[in-house]
């Protein structure tokens, strides 16, 4: 699996097969083999897996950075001797700011706007409901117009 050669792989589970030739050929048979693919390809996935953040590592390291526990490296110059060292610095507030605003994206919280929202989807689907339900019992094609603003009677 770490080294991607199956001569090299059969020669190292193998050590008393010393030609390469043989090591080989009984490697690729070994490939052919579904059992074998099965476990390759079962291993593979465990190691892709391991690569790809999980939605909670992803929240954890976006809420580091929004609360400014995430640092990052930096160089600074002595300025009297020429050195150069690397230090690690708190992130930026702009950085702690987008940090924050990608986690009220996934976290949105219960404000006017969002009620509004909800009440006018509701409404549209009562007048939907309505709607289909009227025209079903007549003939007659019904229009409802919701509207917000005054009602002018002229």
């Amino acid at each position: 699996m770490e080294g991607g050669n199956a001569t090299q792989a059969y020669l190292k589970a193998y050590d008393n097969v010393k030609k390469e030739t043989t090591a080989a050929t009984n490697g690729s048979k070994l490939l052919r083999n579904t059992k074998v693919k099965a476990y390759i390809a079962e291993r593979l996935k465990k190691i892709e897996d391991k690569k790809i953040m999980t939605l909670t590592e992803i929240i954890q390291r976006l809420s580091e950075f929004g609360r400014g526990e995430a640092t990052e490296e930096q160089a600074l110059m002595d300025p009297q001797s020429g050195e150069v060292r690397v230090v690690d610095v708190k992130v930026k507030a702009n950085i702690q700011l987008q940090a924050m605003k990608e986690l009220m994206k996934r976290y949105p919280q219960s404000d006017e706007l969002l009620e509004a929202q909800i009440r006018k989807a509701k409404a549209e689907a009562e007048v939907a409901e309505r709607k289909a339900k009227a025209y079903g019992e007549s003939d007659l094609d019904l229009n409802i117009n919701v509207g917000i603003g005054e009602w002018n009677d002229d």
